[in-house]
């Protein structure tokens, strides 16, 4: 294989793991952000003293009286 093929292929392939990397780490960073939100929503909601209240899934409710 000619060397500037050679070279053309390397780069190529460092592009591509370059790449790959990059989007893994923003897959990472989506993912840490939005465990951040949850957070706060559910530190927001124990302190408006939502904390109190009783959750019932949807299936519990269908049989309960209100």
């Amino acid at each position: 294989m000619p060397a500037f093929l050679s070279e053309r292929q390397n780069r190529s392939d460092s592009w591509k793991v370059e790449r790959g990397t990059m989007l893994e780490w923003i897959g990472i960073e989506a993912l840490v952000e939005s465990l951040e939100v949850i957070s706060m929503a559910c530190e927001s909601a124990r302190d408006s003293g939502a904390g109190n209240a009783e959750f019932v899934s949807p299936e519990e409710a269908r049989y309960r009286e209100w």
